[in-house]
């Protein structure tokens, strides 16, 4: 299956697709406005970001996607990089 038929599924196909067939990459909280729950799944060559709103419960998004620059934002080792030295404080060498 590819990322344009994943597409034109329907909603409950696509989440059943997710149960089978996905592998969970990342889940977190949004900060800032609607508290939302964002989970990326990985599946075979694409990946799906699924949006669901708490405070409703309810799905607003299955959104599907090849671009890294997308997949970067599920990334947490940026969150790591912040001070003035381009790590933080907690970092220490290993070696």
């Amino acid at each position: 299956m590819g990322i344009d038929d994943f597409n034109n599924l329907k909603r409950y196909e696509k989440l059943s697709i997710l149960k089978m067939y996905g592998v969970e990459l990342n889940r977190k909280f949004t900060k800032y406005g609607t508290i939302k729950l964002v989970i990326c799944v990985a599946i075979k060559n694409f990946f799906v970001e699924l949006n669901f709103n708490v405070m409703t419960k309810q799905i607003e998004n299955i959104f599907a996607f090849e671009d890294g620059e997308i997949l970067n934002n599920h990334s947490n080792f940026n969150e790591y990089l912040i001070n003035t030295k381009g790590f933080d404080d907690k970092f220490e060498f290993t070696y």
